[in-house]
């Protein structure tokens, strides 16, 4: 661990952005940067953003975010616009496939977990 706490980095689908967790504000938000270290920029900034995931076509990065008291998963473009939540329930690190279709993750209905959403 670094002494911004940055983790979890997700790449872009063109390879030259890397999306990453950090504590360099104060709160655990989502930044990114250029793969060679450069253009360092947060792109989220809520209490607290986790675990980003970056869409095959580049165009939204998904999030763990702490709203209104729950965990949501949350999206934002690349260029740090506006985060928008998204309706489905899940909970704990989103992962896109490859075709952009599906997000996985993690949530609870009573004692069954499940584990795969559509986009």
């Amino acid at each position: 661990m670094d002494e911004h706490s940055n983790r979890n980095p997700s790449v872009s689908p063109d390879g030259l952005t890397i999306f990453f967790e950090s504590w360099r504000n104060g709160a655990c938000n989502i930044w990114r940067m250029a793969t060679d270290g450069s253009g360092t920029k947060r792109i989220t900034r809520g209490a607290y953003d986790e675990s980003p995931c970056c869409t095959p076509d580049g165009k939204w990065v998904f999030y763990l975010s702490w709203v209104a008291g729950q965990d949501e998963i949350c999206k934002v473009s690349p260029d740090g616009s506006e985060p928008v939540l998204w309706k489905g329930k899940l909970y704990e690190k989103p992962a896109i496939s490859l075709d952009g279709k599906w997000l996985a993750g993690f949530v609870f209905y009573g004692s069954s977990p499940k584990s795969v959403k559509a986009l």
